[in-house]
């Protein structure tokens, strides 16, 4: 099964592209993607599908996550909480 993602295409820029709500996550969340240790990220490479759907998978920092930006990283978590890319056979 392959998957493709959001808009059906394979390479946009988590970070970069305007492809949620028609802002770029790096101008939106800045201080997070500076930090981020893979800000080249294709939406599809930063999770992966389950049984339950897709689930989000971010590998900030431990100083990111335990002090400097925890507002941030929990406003990403809850704007991406129903979103996911598509499937398809």
């Amino acid at each position: 099964m392959s998957y493709n993602g959001a808009g059906g295409q394979r390479r946009i820029s988590f970070w970069h592209c305007k492809w949620l709500n028609n802002f770029s996550l790096n101008d939106t969340f800045p201080n997070l993607f500076h930090s981020y240790p893979a800000s080249k990220s294709c939406v599809v490479e930063i999770g992966s599908w389950s049984d339950s759907g897709w689930r989000w998978k971010f590998s900030f920092p431990s100083f990111v996550s335990g002090s400097l930006m925890p507002k941030e990283e929990e406003e990403l978590r809850i704007l991406l909480q129903e979103v996911s890319p598509t499937a398809n056979a």
